[in-house]
């Protein structure tokens, strides 16, 4: 678990190539030991450091992963950060709809977990694409 932290402490400070070393190497590491939700969350900073550096076709098999995993977990917080992750993801590539869709769904699981700074951050993104799929007026 400490390594994912380290590595969401590097995509924070922007250190993008750290951060996905860092959470590649840990999420290999959880899926060696059956650690389905915690590979998950590794594998959702790696995805986001590629978004980040500008790789948002890169991160799409990760998130597609991070999502399964979590929710054979059944893991909510986990997989409502991996649905923001691959919301964000969706929003690089351009994909309004899939955006959208990720978002709400996180929206809604942060209200259900009471995780009142993601659920801001989802809320945001939600604003985002629903402004950016109305297009200009």
């Amino acid at each position: 678990m400490a390594r994912v932290g380290r590595a969401e402490i590097s995509l924070a400070q922007g250190d993008h190539a750290l951060a996905e070393a860092a959470s590649a190497r840990a999420a290999g590491a959880f899926a060696a030991m059956g650690h389905a939700a915690l590979e998950a969350d590794a594998l959702r900073v790696m995805a986001l450091a590629r978004v980040r550096r500008g790789d948002a076709p890169g991160a799409r098999a990760p998130l597609e992963r991070a999502v399964a995993l979590a929710g054979r977990a059944e893991d909510r917080l986990v997989l409502a950060e991996c649905l923001l992750a691959r919301a964000e993801a969706a929003r690089a590539r351009r994909d309004i709809g899939a955006a959208r869709a990720d978002a709400a769904e996180a929206v809604r699981l942060f209200e259900l977990l009471g995780a009142a700074e993601p659920l801001a951050d989802a809320r945001a993104l939600l604003a985002d694409v629903g402004a950016a799929g109305r297009g200009p007026r």
